[in-house]
């Protein structure tokens, strides 16, 4: 019993020992430099890889093949858009688009014509699968040869609707020497909806 005592007491001897040696190691300024290296470098690498799920890659994926195409006022359009602004509230920018609050005016697909039985837009009940509707007032970016443009949707585009290889979207212009008829992409910069037939 005695023998079993004594190694009881000796066992709890070495432990003390053990973990007073571990603290007073814990407490030397060598150590702590060590961990605060240990930290920053896992401080780095987590930076690193918070780069590298950055929300840019959900940018790429909001962006959309699209065809860019136009209308003009003596078109029909009669200088109002859907929005019930017209001509005397936009202004005209180099390439002969108009803008508005130096945003270039464009019609799309909208969930306003959608919804509507009456005039042009009571032909259309449905978006291609994939499509993207949106709502007057909506704004975008349009990309068109590598080039940024901010976009404002104000007017309702039946073409939008049509069931092509790309949706189309309408740039207003100022006449027919401005138009556009090519492919480019649009990134959703406000809360917009993918059709589903409905």
């Amino acid at each position: 019993m005695e023998n079993m005592t004594k190694r009881i007491i000796i066992y709890a001897a070495v432990i003390l020992t053990s973990l007073s040696i571990d603290w007073a190691t814990r407490q030397t300024p060598e150590y702590k430099a060590r961990q605060a290296t240990i930290q920053a470098n896992e401080f780095h690498h987590e930076a690193i890889y918070i780069a590298d799920i950055d929300p840019t890659e959900d940018l790429q994926e909001q962006r959309h093949d699209v065809r860019f195409t136009s209308f003009w006022p003596d078109e029909g359009s009669g200088g109002m858009t859907a929005s019930g602004l017209g001509v005397d509230d936009f202004m005209i920018n180099g390439k002969g688009w108009f803008t508005y609050q130096n945003k270039i005016v464009v019609a799309a697909a909208t969930e306003e014509c959608l919804k509507s039985n009456s005039g042009a837009c009571r032909k259309y009940s449905k978006l291609p699968d994939g499509y993207q509707l949106h709502r007057l007032f909506d704004e975008l970016t349009m990309i068109i040869d590598g080039v940024e443009y901010p976009a404002i949707i104000l007017d309702h585009c039946g073409a939008s609707f049509w069931d092509e290889e790309r949706q189309r979207y309408d740039i207003y212009v100022r006449d027919e020497e401005s138009i556009v008829d090519g492919p480019g992409q649009i990134i959703r910069t406000s809360e917009q909806e993918i059709g589903d037939n409905q």
